[in-house]
């Protein structure tokens, strides 16, 4: 896969985004703990909302479970944690996965993704995006250990 296009916008209407491919070796897979999971950080501004893509990488339904942590290291309040269910080569993205957190909780937040079902792999990214011009920046998911 060399990219994926994706987008959504609050008003209903859609933006692309060209997100460059990213090898499978480098994805959080099944039974592998916290050393492979996807992390993303956010510094939300007040302003932007952030969307957070996950891609299922293998030909087996997926669960992928998604935790939420403040910059103190605390689990978020909100939704978090929850989970993802993902069909074979399945993407879907999460718009304002923030949404839980008051606008001033929202920088240097971590969000973790990882394989809660007994097979499979997933990559994740975040897409942040302006409310104003629905411009948006993209950050590959990246994990502590390969």
């Amino acid at each position: 896969m060399d990219k994926v296009l994706c987008g959504c916008r609050r008003d209903g209407g859609s933006f692309g985004q060209t997100i460059p491919g990213v090898p499978v070796q480098q994805a959080s897979v099944a039974g592998t703990g916290q050393a492979a999971t996807q992390r993303t950080v956010v510094d939300q501004k007040p302003g932007f909302h952030a969307d957070l893509g996950i891609v299922n990488v293998t030909g087996v339904p997926v669960t992928a479970v998604v935790e939420i942590f403040t910059a103190d290291g605390e689990l978020a309040p909100g939704d978090s944690p929850f989970s993802v269910e993902l069909e074979p080569y399945g993407i879907t993205q999460i718009g304002d996965v923030l949404a839980g957190l008051d606008p001033g909780t929202r920088r240097g937040v971590i969000v973790r993704s990882a394989v809660a079902s007994e097979d499979g792999a997933i990559l994740a990214y975040l897409s942040t995006v302006d409310n104003r011009t629905n411009d948006a920046s993209y950050q590959e998911g990246f994990r502590f250990g390969y």
